[in-house]
């Protein structure tokens, strides 16, 4: 048990330490490694994707551990679709913060409803993660190879997330404490987009 919370808390931590507090800093090159790298850079992204691979690992039925992952790739990909033509949803860094903030609050009371509702609700996460990810990208630049660094980055994460889920499942006061922790720091977030 010690060793799983030291391994899953050391994985937080260097995951937190990767980059600054918010990833969107103006545009990137569309290369493979920016792609990959920018759900890395920042720690709205990063702790929003952790929570939701971390979140979807409590859940009792392998449809949802499959469907909602899925789910927030293709929602991500849509948004950065929508950002790439240009359309830049409303509020986005606070509202990318409130995602941070929200994932925490189902970590920390682990609430969960139908499948449905639940493939929307990170459906919208995504929709606005994607769209930072897709107003990013350098003007004139090809897409593709940005599109699957950037799709690679977040599969890593929602693993990660994923995989310390799993680890801790049976642990409901380090599932909580995560929670409360990553809903803190979404809140400091949101003070400062």
């Amino acid at each position: 048990m010690k060793n799983k919370i030291i391994q899953c808390c050391s994985l937080f931590v260097l995951l937190l330490l990767s980059g600054s507090a918010m990833a969107h800093t103006g545009s990137h090159n569309s290369s493979l490694l920016s792609g990959l790298m920018h759900p890395l850079s920042g720690l709205d992204h990063i702790l929003a994707i952790l929570a939701v691979g971390f979140w979807t690992a409590t859940l009792n039925k392998s449809s949802k551990q499959l469907l909602i992952p899925v789910a927030f790739v293709i929602f991500m990909i849509l948004g950065a679709l929508i950002g790439v033509i240009g359309i830049g949803l409303p509020m986005l860094e606070a509202s990318i913060a409130l995602t941070v903030v929200f994932m925490g609050l189902l970590l920390m009371t682990k609430s969960h409803t139908s499948l449905v509702a639940e493939v929307c609700l990170v459906g919208v996460f995504a929709l606005l993660h994607g769209n930072a990810h897709g107003l990013e990208i350098a003007l004139g630049s090809t897409i593709i190879t940005y599109f699957i660094g950037f799709v690679a980055g977040t599969c890593l994460l929602l693993g990660a997330g994923f995989y310390a889920g799993r680890q801790l499942t049976t642990y409901e006061w380090t599932i909580r404490g995560i929670g409360m922790t990553t809903s803190f720091i979404g809140a400091a977030l949101m003070l400062g987009a």
